[in-house]
């Protein structure tokens, strides 16, 4: 995901404090950890799932074919963007 770590475990602790995932050991490799979304968390995603690549499709199927063109060109600006502060991000710039 373009973080290190100690983010991520941060990130997971704060969910799981927050009641979205629950962590529970593996019980066939001890040294595996099993996360699972909660009702809480369920509802979140349903909350925002924009982004659900069926919704995109269908958001796009809305489009003539100058907009989807235009926007198309958007998310890969946004997807280059995106790289580029993952990379900052990793070297500690951001």
């Amino acid at each position: 995901m373009g973080v290190s770590r100690s983010t991520m475990s941060i990130t997971v602790f704060r969910l799981i404090r927050g009641g979205y995932i629950t962590r529970r050991r593996d019980t066939k490799d001890r040294r595996s950890v099993r996360l699972t979304l909660t009702a809480a968390g369920a509802r979140i995603k349903e909350q925002n799932t924009l982004l659900d690549p069926d919704l995109v499709q269908k958001m796009f199927g809305f489009m003539g074919a100058a907009e989807l063109e235009v926007a198309l060109r958007g998310i890969e600006r946004l997807a280059v963007s995106a790289g580029a502060l993952l990379r900052l991000r990793s070297r500690g710039g951001a």
